[in-house]
C-alpha cells in the first residue's frame, strides 16, 4: 500500500491590497511558479494566472479585496510554507485536503460503493475500460464536500500507452472546505509543527470526514507517506517537458549570442541549433502532466 496525503486547493482573499502585493513578492520568492502568466478572472477579481504541471497560481484584485488562488503542487508548496508569506490579514476561503493511495491490485472502489446508496451521493460510473469512476459526497455549494474518484484512469488520458496506469488502481479522496470550516482547517494545519504531522493530520481528516458519511477507504495513516506510482509514470514525462520549455529556449538564447557549441558541449549534444529550433513536442497545448494536480474536474 502506497498513499500520499497534501493540501490540494487553497483561496485567500485580502482587504488591504499593499500586503496582498507583499504577498504575492514573498510567494514569487519562496516558491517558483513555471508557467506563462495568462488573463485570468474570477467573480469579480480580474488578474493573471500561470500554469505548470505542479499546479497553478492565480492573482486578481477588485476595487475591495485582492485574492491569491493556487491548485496542486502549488497549493500544497503554499500551505506548508505560508510561514514565509502569509499576511497579518488574511482570509482563507477555501483549502482542500487530499489523500491519494495506489492499492496493490485493481479495486472498484466506486461500483462496490453503489450497493449501498446514500441520497447524499452522486455516482459517475463510465465503462469499465475506462476507469472506476467517482464518487461525490455531498452538495457543491456546502462548506463541506467530497469527491473519490480513479486518478488513474485521469492521467491514463494524458499519459502514453507504455506509461498507463492500471484501472482503479489509483484512487484520490478530496475534501474541499470552504468558508468557516476553511478557516478553521487552516488555523489547524498552521498550528502542526512539521510536514509529518501535516500529512497524518490530513489523512485522519480525510479518512474519517468520509467515514462519517459511510464511505470506508482501504488505507490507514500509518502507511508510508511516499510519492506512488502515478509520479513515478509521469516523472519522465515532466521531465521531457521541462526540457521543452525551459531548457531548448535557453540553448536557442546563449547560441543567438554566439555560443551554440559552447551550449551543446556542455550538454554533450552533438545536434546543430537549428534543428533544436524546428522541433515541436507532442506535449505543447493544454495537458498538464502531474500526479498532485487538479486541473478540471474527474470524469
Amino acid at each position: 500500500m502506497e498513499f500520499d496525503a497534501s493540501y490540494d486547493y487553497l483561496t485567500a482573499t485580502f482587504r488591504c491590497h499593499k500586503e496582498w502585493e507583499d504577498a504575492i513578492d514573498k510567494i514569487n520568492v519562496a516558491i517558483h511558479v513555471v508557467g506563462k502568466r495568462r488573463p485570468w478572472r474570477f467573480l469579480q477579481y480580474e488578474g493573471t494566472t500561470a500554469v505548470s504541471s505542479h499546479g497553478h497560481l492565480a492573482v486578481g484584485y477588485s476595487a475591495h479585496s485582492s485574492i491569491i488562488q493556487a491548485g496542486g503542487e502549488v497549493a500544497n508548496q503554499l500551505v506548508t510554507r505560508a510561514d514565509l508569506w502569509r499576511p497579518a490579514e488574511m482570509r482563507v476561503t477555501r483549502l482542500d485536503f487530499a489523500c491519494t493511495f495506489n492499492l496493490e491490485g485493481s479495486s472498484q472502489l466506486v461500483r462496490q460503493l453503489m450497493g449501498d446508496q446514500r441520497p447524499e451521493w452522486r455516482c459517475i460510473i463510465p465503462h469499465e475500460e475506462k476507469g472506476g469512476g467517482t464518487l461525490y459526497v455531498g452538495s457543491r455549494s456546502s462548506d463541506a464536500f467530497g469527491r473519490l474518484y480513479d486518478k488513474g484512469a485521469l492521467l491514463n488520458t494524458q499519459l502514453p500507452g507504455t506509461r498507463q496506469i492500471p484501472i482503479a488502481q489509483l484512487w484520490r479522496a478530496e475534501i474541499e472546505y470552504k468558508a468557516k470550516r476553511a478557516r478553521a482547517a487552516w488555523e489547524a494545519s498552521q498550528a502542526l509543527a512539521n510536514g509529518v504531522a501535516r500529512r497524518t493530520f490530513i489523512a485522519d481528516t480525510v479518512l474519517t470526514w468520509f467515514q462519517n458519511h459511510g464511505v470506508y477507504l482501504p488505507i490507514m495513516p500509518t502507511s508510508p507517506s511516499i510519492v506512488s506510482v502515478a509520479s513515478r509514470a509521469c516523472d519522465d514525462i515532466r521531465t521531457i517537458k521541462w526540457f521543452h520549455e525551459q531548457v531548448r529556449p535557453a540553448i536557442l538564447r546563449v547560441s543567438e549570442n554566439g555560443l551554440e557549441k559552447e551550449a551543446l558541449a556542455a550538454l554533450g549534444l552533438g545536434v546543430a541549433i537549428s534543428a533544436l529550433a524546428e522541433v515541436r513536442w507532442v506535449g505543447e497545448g493544454p495537458l498538464q502532466f502531474s500526479f498532485f494536480d487538479k486541473i478540471g474536474e474527474p470524469e
